[in-house]
């Protein structure tokens, strides 16, 4: 059974990825110092994801998990989640889950993304944008609904 030890794997087993650090929250509490205006002036390009994503997939690593920035603000995560997940890669996504409509929602379910992590803090509207500036409550409570 593939994933009983170590040594079953080639490559790393872990990629943590970032397809941007723009989000458009302000999270008191955000460890990467993520916000809308906090794009990395050379993030990479569509090209270079998709290159990247074939390149986890070429080497075998079983799972990546995208955080943030917010994943879904890179015009292109549609296409390397396709790419990852085509070729068995395991996705996580951490979210503010604000992009997630229903379209979306049965989208992730298609590609059968392993985890979707959205950020709520508080069990109050009030509570979580104290905590997550520029955060929509119930758009995060509707994203899980959804899912």
């Amino acid at each position: 059974m593939r994933g009983g030890a170590a040594g079953d794997y080639r490559a790393p087993l872990f990629f943590a990825w970032q397809l941007t650090n723009r989000c458009g929250c302000r999270c008191l509490h955000c460890c990467e110092e993520s916000g809308p205006d906090r794009a990395w002036p050379e993030e990479l390009t569509r090209k270079e994801c998709l290159r990247i994503a074939g390149d986890l997939v070429a080497c075998g690593i079983p799972y990546v998990a995208f955080g943030g920035g917010e994943p879904f603000g890179a015009k292109h995560v549609w296409e390397v989640l396709g790419v990852l997940r085509r070729g068995g890669v395991c996705v996580k996504i951490e979210t503010t889950g604000e992009a997630i409509d229903a379209k979306a929602a049965a989208a992730l379910a298609r590609l059968g993304v392993a985890s979707i992590q959205i950020s709520l803090d508080g069990p109050s509207a009030a509570a979580h944008r104290a905590l997550r500036p520029g955060a929509d409550f119930d758009a995060a409570v509707a994203a899980l609904r959804r899912l």
